[in-house]
């Protein structure tokens, strides 16, 4: 972005030479996302013509929330901002032998707001300021610009007329097609938006009891909004995904009869398609049941690293001062469906133990031994996906650091509390190996076996396939476009 900026102003150096000399000097800026307003404040009235709205509110409510904290700048538009022109007289400026450049000189040496010193105190100091600018036109109209020989002072308004105007409008701003005044409000890039735009809302409340009863401000546009409404939806999602892990293992884990295969599918329907009032009390009921129904409590066990997990996950984003927003949502819903991976490998493999004979702590310890290495090697190659977010830029760190942080602690916590927490619940949670359904298992145990024997016999063939795959594939990616 840098390069690609240095290289329009060369190229606008070498015509800037062609330009007319009368236009304004082109500003050539990078655009971040920290230059979008996170609010618009539209500022309307009945009574009043936009020029008034804006000379109002420039004056009450533009500085009052430059002043909070996390906004960066505040930008007016709509209405015509104030001038004042002054047009000179050439045959009067000859008369009184009175260059222009004198006249230009006197006038802005004329307006002038300077700092002229301070004074220290122990706790505090004080600035000190000349403060010389115009406070009306009358002032602009009597300034002194020459001195005759007969001692007679040649004012401004003798040489020329000065006009309190308004520029000629550059935009527009309309709301419900009334001409209106709009703030643009931008925060600091580092600045929390949803943080900074109540703040906000809390100043506009109290600007309105500032400005005259026929103005009103109105809210046009709220980033924090649209963050917030994202982040609610992750929250559910991250719900959803939590309870639908729960029911699907129950398919796997318990041994179901009729009744109790219906009462799981409808769970597993009401989580899928409930308003969120009603999703949480249905997760608190899975979970009540999970605790006190004995042939639940296998679920409970492989599911509890998802709440662990996540908890844990929250402290050391709070050591690292990470916030809960979309990212870092994200990265928690997106990691949650492998938050469970370690603990169904741990348990499996206790449950095996438990088939050969051991029982209670003897089978905890040598099912979680057995697989411990396994497991951790398949959650580094998993993490290990997100080390490049250590050398990409700042701002590709601070979009997407969120996502890898939360992934990666989430998943280290989740593999210790597979070689801790479940071998622990699994030897003094009291459930039968009975209540452990052995069809469903059996059964993709037995399709697997045949779906091996069929590749291994026809082994070059199916090479060649996958060999033909590949360089399809390859070839289709060089066709893909890119930016």
């Amino acid at each position: 972005m840098n390069f690609a900026a240095l290289e329009v102003r060369e190229k606008f150096a070498r015509v800037k030479n062609k330009l007319p000399k009368e236009i304004e000097k082109p500003i050539i800026a990078q655009f971040k996302r920290s230059d979008v307003p996170i609010m618009i404040v539209a500022a309307t009235s009945l009574k009043r013509s936009t020029e008034e709205i804006r000379k109002i509110v420039d004056a009450r409510a533009k500085e009052a929330l430059k002043r909070i904290t996390g906004v960066a700048d505040v930008e007016i538009a709509g209405g015509r901002e104030r001038k004042i022109l002054i047009e000179l007289d050439q045959r009067r400026l000859a008369t009184y032998s009175l260059p222009v450049e004198r006249v230009i000189s006197i006038v802005g040496q004329s307006n002038l707001n300077l700092l002229t010193g301070e004074i220290e105190r122990k706790k505090d100091k004080y600035l000190i300021r000349a403060i010389g600018l115009f406070q009306s036109v009358d002032e602009i109209k009597n300034l002194p610009v020459n001195t005759l020989p007969d001692g007679s002072i040649v004012r401004l308004k003798d040489v020329a007329s000065v006009l309190d105007s308004y520029l000629e409008p550059t935009g527009y701003a309309r709301m419900n097609i009334r001409p209106v005044v709009s703030l643009y409000v931008q925060k600091e890039s580092t600045a929390n938006t949803i943080l900074v735009a109540r703040n906000i809302e809390k100043e506009v409340e109290r600007v309105k009891g500032v400005l005259p009863g026929d103005i009103q401000l109105v809210v046009t546009s709220n980033q924090a909004d649209f963050i917030e409404k994202a982040i609610e939806n992750l929250k559910v999602a991250l719900l959803q995904g939590a309870g639908l892990i729960i029911l699907v293992l129950a398919y796997f884990l318990i041994r179901m009869n009729r009744a109790f295969t219906i009462i799981t599918t409808v769970c597993l329907a009401a989580v899928m398609f409930l308003p969120t009032k009603l999703l949480y009390p249905t997760l608190a009921a899975i979970f009540v049941t999970a605790m006190v129904v004995q042939k639940v409590r296998p679920v409970l066990i492989v599911t509890s690293a998802i709440p662990i997990s996540v908890i844990i996950t929250f402290c050391f984003m709070w050591a690292m001062k990470l916030s809960i927003n979309f990212m870092t949502l994200f990265g928690l819903a997106l990691g949650v469906g492998m938050l469970v991976d370690n603990s169904i490998v741990v348990f499996e493999n206790i449950l095996k133990k438990n088939e050969e004979g051991l029982k209670g702590i003897p089978a905890a310890v040598a099912g979680a031994t057995e697989v411990w290495i396994s497991i951790w090697a398949s959650t580094l190659t998993t993490i290990i996906v997100f080390l490049p977010m250590v050398f990409v830029g700042e701002e590709i760190k601070l979009l997407y650091g969120g996502v890898a942080w939360t992934v990666t602690l989430s998943l280290i916590i989740s593999l210790f509390v597979a070689i801790t927490v479940v071998p622990l619940l699994s030897a003094r949670m009291k459930f039968s190996v009975e209540d452990i359904p052995k069809e469903i298992l059996s059964g993709l145990y037995r399709a697997q076996r045949r779906g091996v024997l069929y590749v291994m016999r026809r082994r070059y063939r199916i090479l060649a396939w996958a060999a033909a795959v590949f360089l399809a594939s390859f070839f289709l990616f060089t066709k893909l476009g890119m930016e």
